[in-house]
């Protein structure tokens, strides 16, 4: 019960780390609209490449699960670990969403 939970704040790190990189994305580009810069990216093409790197860590997150599931089931003597991977998980989400945000999507 105590892995379901752990993997379960896990998805859900993952799943507030995509919605923050998103509105990361959305502020910059708005950000961007208001200064009169010549423009190097298209707004379709920032979106897809924000959308492409949204997908590598959402399965870096499911890979991170997959290896703790396994490491559960096949462990024998595991140390017991319960919030590292979900708090690994919630940093990791942090800084996504805060990178998606800070970077200057014209250049």
């Amino acid at each position: 019960m105590a892995l379901m939970i752990e993997l379960l704040v896990m998805a859900a790190m993952g799943a507030l780390g995509w919605l923050g990189g998103q509105s990361g994305v959305a502020h910059a580009l708005a950000k961007a609209s208001a200064i009169s810069a010549t423009e190097v990216r298209t707004v379709e093409e920032i979106h897809a490449q924000a959308q492409r790197s949204c997908l590598f860590f959402a399965a870096g997150i499911a890979a991170l699960m997959l290896g703790r599931l396994v490491s559960a089931r096949r462990g024998v003597v595991n140390i017991p670990s319960n919030l590292i991977m979900p708090a690994t998980c919630a940093a990791l989400a942090i800084g996504f969403a805060l990178q998606m945000g800070y970077g200057d999507p014209l250049q």
